[in-house]
């Protein structure tokens, strides 16, 4: 799941709500462990990252722990990976609120 928006727009909001719901799903208490960043860390981040296509140790983990791949970014569409079963969530927000 790729939590996707313009910055200041939302997006850590609309992460918790997306941890906490996929929590709920998958049979857990819907209130997600840990900060949310852990759950969905920056996809463009290269600490995130070991090499090329390899997520770091921690992330690998806690993917696992929650039973889903989920990640934050700012990156346009045209820049996202693309795959069949991903599924991305695109934050949007009148900046005049």
């Amino acid at each position: 799941i790729f939590v996707c928006s313009y910055p200041k727009s939302g997006t850590t909001w609309l992460q918790h709500i997306v941890g906490s719901l996929v929590s709920k799903a998958l049979g857990g208490s819907g209130e997600p462990d840990g900060h949310v960043s852990s759950r969905t860390p920056f996809f463009e981040i290269d600490p995130h990252w070991s090499g090329p296509g390899v997520l770091a140790p921690k992330l690998v983990d806690g993917h696992r722990k929650i039973g889903r791949r989920m990640f934050n970014t700012h990156l346009r569409w045209e820049m996202m990976p693309k795959h069949a079963r991903a599924k991305y969530i695109y934050v949007c927000r009148d900046g005049r609120d």
